[in-house]
């Protein structure tokens, strides 16, 4: 109790708490309510059930941040260890990629640490001309990426917001270059809040050397027969 409970010692009360796997343990009630509030139990890995108490006890709920229910009986109870499904940090990196820069390359490649999958979504807007159909797009953005697992391309129509719950993503990931696209970004941003409330913008400042590069910019030399290879992947053959 006191290795458990004073005043938590973290690491060492959750590796004795995993080594009660399939174990009965005798705790009070209290006690028991006492280490479900710690922070340490928010962890899906070291959440836990009741799964059985001795017969004639009273019982109680108490509710834990898994928004699960467990009984906790007065004088002792039946902990074991349940497996809980992976909760994965997954974002969306939306855009048109008419065509992809590398300054979008960095931004992503900056990005992947901090999601367990990044989703680089190509938005098909009908009513939009695009310079390049949406599946060469789609297959230059692969051909960049093939070696990374976290990866993954899909094409979406319609509202951002609705394609990240579709997907489970809990964020948008956006790229900032200059402080007009803060503004810009900023005002579409609290209207996806307004819409999913569950969904939050994550924006990363592009590179110094990236800031002048932007898609439009890259689709106007190429109207004008300039050279792009300094500005786009090399895996972007036109």
């Amino acid at each position: 109790k006191n290795e458990i409970l004073s005043p938590w010692n973290e690491f060492h009360g959750l590796a004795f708490l995993r080594s009660l796997r399939d174990a009965s343990v005798h705790l009070s009630s209290s006690s028991v309510t006492r280490m479900l509030s710690t922070p340490a139990f928010a962890m899906p890995c070291c959440r836990f059930q009741v799964l059985r108490t001795l017969e004639g006890l009273h019982q109680k709920q108490v509710n834990i941040n898994s928004g699960k229910v467990i009984y906790v009986a007065n004088s002792f109870v039946y902990l074991h260890q349940i497996s809980m499904p992976d909760m994965k940090n997954i974002a969306v990196f939306p855009g048109s990629f008419d065509p992809i820069t590398k300054g979008h390359v960095a931004v992503i490649n900056r990005a992947v640490p901090l999601f367990d999958q990044l989703i680089i979504a190509i938005g098909d807007n009908a009513d939009k001309k695009h310079m390049f159909p949406v599946e060469k797009r789609k297959k230059w953005i692969e051909d960049i990426f093939k070696n990374e697992p976290k990866i993954t391309v899909e094409i979406y129509n319609g509202l951002t917001v609705e394609f990240c719950k579709k997907t489970g993503a809990k964020f948008i990931l956006r790229g900032l270059r200059t402080s007009a696209d803060f503004e810009f970004e900023r005002s579409i941003a609290q209207v996806n809040r307004r819409l999913a409330p569950e969904v939050d913008t994550l924006s990363i400042l592009t590179e110094a050397k990236y800031t002048p590069v932007s898609s439009s910019i890259v689709r106007d030399i190429i109207r004008n027969g300039g050279d792009i290879s300094e500005f786009v992947p090399e895996e972007v053959q036109l």
